[in-house]
């Protein structure tokens, strides 16, 4: 069909280019990374999937973007300001859970549980227990779409290893 064509094209142009491997911020990389996987899931072609791994590299990611002595994975938003991003990040582990649920590499599960440790640690506060333990993100109002992103995520994190407060989280 026609948007096979087109998405495969696309694809093949990543392939060419590879916009946003090895940038810090995980904006760059996310969007290539989910169309990459979507051509490999359509084409069971390899060059696809390699492509795609590049976006999630662990060893990349342990030493250039997490803080180790905050114990979080950090998001360079702007050139003078590293945080949490909790909607930027909860989108980009959701690539990285899918890549995870398609090839099964341990690696990527990890990364998400590392995603979900420090957008729970850093970038959300607990409330009292008579109003059902919602947490929130006190960046934004409540109404923004980074909410059902962030349930996602805690969702992902819950599955990956059965902590309840990943599953309290979501909720």
């Amino acid at each position: 069909s026609d948007s096979r064509a087109d998405a495969l094209a696309g694809a093949d142009y990543l392939l060419r280019r590879m916009p946003g491997v090895g940038s810090l911020g995980v904006r760059e990389g996310t969007r290539p990374m989910l169309c990459l996987l979507r051509a490999w899931e359509a084409t069971g072609d390899g060059k696809y999937l390699d492509a795609a791994r590049q976006y999630c590299d662990r060893s990349f990611i342990a030493t250039q973007v997490m803080d180790w002595r905050r114990g979080t994975y950090i998001c360079p938003l702007y050139e003078n300001l590293r945080i949490i991003s909790a909607g930027q990040d909860a989108m980009y582990a959701d690539a990285v859970y899918k890549m995870y649920r398609l090839t099964g590499d341990l690696d990527q599960a990890q990364i998400v549980v590392a995603i979900a440790d420090s957008v729970y640690a850093e970038a959300m506060l607990p409330q009292d227990q008579s109003l059902g333990d919602f947490i929130y993100y006190p960046r934004y109002g409540r109404n923004s779409w980074y909410f059902p992103q962030m349930a996602v995520l805690f969702c992902q994190a819950y599955d990956l290893t059965g902590d309840r407060r990943f599953l309290r989280a979501a909720r």
